[in-house]
């Protein structure tokens, strides 16, 4: 689903911003024509005794020296019928093509100014800018989100489902573009997290993939490994490109902190986006817009307005913050390190080289829980997957769509690499591996059936059963950066005899000691240890078939149920789901000594 327009973006070495002084409402220059259209007439100033038509009578002693006309109540109401709503003020000499309100500004609620650098990102940083403005509008919060965490996640959900392993099937962050409605359609899945969790890499060089050295840039562009060894590092790694840069690509602590996002949001229609009035009704909601343009060069006028020029240059993204019907223009905030607003000509809009706009309608609340229930990003990022002793490497790096389960992909034990689907809900994460069809198509659920929940205290962790095709059921457990490690009972074989012994129980992140012995009809009886030392009577029944057990440990006035699997191949391992306080959650426990 690649975008037909790509928007791009460059540095320049003047700025094309100006401070913009005075109070909001009066004229910046009393003595510069006013643009009306097919009239150009200068702003009267409201001083005592003024003769000016638009002047209220008198002028009041607070209007004293502002442009009559302002929506700071210093112009007489427009009462020759040519103004569409009542009580409008007339913004030049009684000028109809003036009539309305002569400005919004929204400044105020913008966060800091950015630098995207020499990358084609603006895009990102047009929506990320939009983002951030709603959180101030909304919660008073002044963030500084992660520009560079959208950027990736936008390329990993970029799905070519034609791909066919070892070639990739999604792009490498290093590719820049995008476009503003596909960025906003990223943050449908994904959130965002602070800046401070994923910095920006604004080096262009970082965009040069093909020019890298270290990794072999020309390889993570064709190779699904390599690109996912690049892509979901989550340590800090040199990357020669061939100018030395050291990043943290995908850090944990991103995927933990990416809650800022938008719930819902509103696109401009083609009718739109020529529609001068569209886009003062939503400044006038108190919504910035994020807007794509076609730019034009030279400027053909210095009065510090940004206007169109005769010869197409590149496509830009920017967001508008407010409108100045005095100098017909938007006021926009760009990310090329200015540190100021400019003023964009109207006739931008007017002319057809917008096209496309957006604004934020509302965000997800920055105050309520945001955990393994609440976050699927939790689920993005390579596991080292155990299922019954066989050892692979799972990559997932992208969340499924309604148009596709693709979430990533698997190397198995075998030496085989297969495409892998599924979906999240909640802190559970379904994903299926066919054995029989490395590439199985995005669309389908099919093969080895992996249910595993993403663990509460311990987010690098998930485990529960995997279904086989024949419905037998096994353990699945998978971690980050290690491997779970048991000791089997000294020649015990797959029996109730494999149970007896000390294990280290994990649920859902919380750890205890497990210390039990099963007998030979499969009773189950011992005691649980929490970390602060208190101990419970626990039992449980290993079935007919000795791999399956299920297991009782009285938690408070209730108790927790879990439902396991040893596994076949490991005897000190074991894994699956339980029933904690009316929520299903995983858990795996490891032996470590005899009793």
């Amino acid at each position: 689903m690649k975008a037909p327009r790509r928007s791009t973006s460059f540095r320049v070495a003047a700025s094309l911003g100006f401070v913009l002084a005075g109070v909001w409402g009066c004229a910046d220059s009393v003595e510069a024509p006013v643009e009306t259209g097919e009239v150009a007439s200068p702003m009267p100033i409201c001083n005592e005794g003024s003769t000016a038509p638009i002047c209220n009578p008198g002028c009041k002693p607070r209007c004293s020296g502002k442009a009559c006309g302002a929506d700071n109540g210093c112009g007489d109401p427009c009462n020759t019928g040519t103004c569409r709503t009542p009580g409008d003020t007339c913004g030049g000499a009684g000028v109809p093509a003036q009539c309305g309100n002569p400005g919004v500004d929204l400044r105020p609620f913008q966060t800091g100014f950015r630098n995207q650098g020499g990358r084609d990102t603006c895009t990102v940083f047009a929506t990320v800018a939009a983002v951030e403005a709603a959180y101030k509008h909304k919660y008073g919060l002044n963030l500084d989100l992660s520009e560079q965490y959208l950027h990736h996640m936008q390329k990993s959900q970029w799905l070519d489902t034609a791909a066919q392993l070892p070639t990739p099937d999604i792009q490498p962050e290093n590719n820049g573009g995008g476009n503003v409605p596909w960025q906003f359609s990223t943050l449908g899945f994904y959130g965002l997290p602070l800046e401070a969790a994923l910095p920006y890499i604004g080096d262009v060089a970082w965009q040069n993939l093909d020019a890298w050295t270290s990794p072999n840039g020309p390889l993570v562009r064709i190779n699904q490994r390599a690109l996912d060894d690049f892509m979901l590092s989550p340590v800090p790694v040199t990357y020669f490109t061939p100018t030395p840069i050291t990043a943290t690509v995908l850090p944990q602590a991103a995927l933990e902190g990416a809650r800022y996002r938008p719930t819902s949001v509103k696109y401009a229609s083609p009718a739109d986006l020529t529609n001068l009035a569209w886009y003062k009704a939503e400044l006038a909601a108190g919504r910035e817009i994020a807007f794509e343009v076609a730019l034009s060069k030279p400027d053909p006028s210095n009065n510090g307005v940004w206007d169109p020029g005769p010869n197409p240059d590149d496509n830009h993204a920017m967001l508008i913050v407010g409108y100045n019907d005095v100098k017909r223009a938007f006021y926009v905030k760009n990310q090329w390190g200015t540190g100021a607003f400019d003023l964009f000509a109207y006739s931008w809009f007017t002319s057809g080289a917008v096209y496309s706009a957006a604004t934020v309608l509302d965000v997800a609340d920055p105050y309520t829980s945001f955990g393994a229930a609440q976050n699927p990003q939790l689920t993005l990022g390579r596991w080292n997957l155990d299922y019954d002793g066989w050892r692979g490497t799972l990559d997932i790096y992208r969340l499924a769509t309604p148009g596709g389960r693709r979430v990533g992909t698997y190397f198995g034990p075998d030496g085989v690499a297969r495409r892998v689907n599924g979906y999240v809900t909640g802190n559970t994460f379904d994903f299926y591996i066919d054995l029989a069809n490395p590439n199985q198509p995005a669309t389908t659920l099919s093969g080895l059936h992996f249910r595993t929940y993403v663990y509460a205290q311990e987010t690098t962790t998930m485990a529960g059963i995997m279904t086989g095709l024949d419905g037998n059921r096994w353990t699945a457990i998978a971690q980050k950066g290690t491997w779970p490690s048991g000791i089997a009972r000294s020649g015990a074989w797959l029996s109730t005899a494999a149970y007896s012994g000390r294990w280290q129980l994990d649920t859902d992140g919380v750890r205890g000691t497990l210390a039990i012995e099963a007998n030979a009809s499969g009773q189950m009886a011992g005691t649980y240890t929490n970390a602060s030392g208190v101990s419970v009577a626990v039992s449980g029944q290993v079935t007919a078939d000795p791999r399956i057990f299920s297991l009782s440990i009285p938690n408070g006035g209730s108790s927790s149920y879990y439902q396991g699997f040893l596994n076949g191949h490991a005897l000190g391992i074991m894994s699956g789901a339980a029933a904690v306080g009316g929520t299903t959650v995983g858990f795996h426990a490891t032996r470590f000594a005899d009793l």
